[in-house]
């Protein structure tokens, strides 16, 4: 996690890994015993104001992530693949602090889940 947001990786981490899973192409197994490593970083995390009010007054925010993805044969210690991965999501905000905030980790684990498919469908279908 490179970015100011504490515990962004988790969240991306855990649905990459629930992604792979669900697929069943591949086995997950602990980082010693792998042949092929995939590594991520949070590279980004950015809010965009899409919409505010006459006040100014902030009503809907983007969330832009960039993740960077690096596959490495670990055997002949060759990168497989370096690339970046995008994803965006959007939430609407209240006058409450409660639900912004839900709002606001829904996007976040939205945004997530979609990275896991992308990831999976790019590393999967390449391979």
């Amino acid at each position: 996690n490179s970015t100011a947001v504490p515990g962004v990786e988790r969240v991306f981490t855990a649905a990459v890994r629930e992604r792979f899973l669900r697929d069943g192409r591949v086995n997950l197994a602990p980082d010693s015993g792998l042949v092929t490593r995939l590594q991520g970083e949070v590279a980004r995390y950015q809010l965009h104001i899409l919409a505010s009010n006459r006040d100014d007054r902030v009503l809907e925010y983007r969330i832009e992530t960039e993740l960077r993805v690096t596959v490495v044969d670990r055997r002949q210690g060759k990168i497989l693949l370096q690339q970046p991965v995008m994803v965006t999501t959007e939430y609407v905000i209240t006058e409450r602090i409660i639900p912004t905030e839900i709002a606001r980790e829904r996007a976040l684990h939205a945004a997530a889940q979609d990275a896991g498919e992308r990831l999976v469908s790019l590393l999967l279908d390449r391979f």
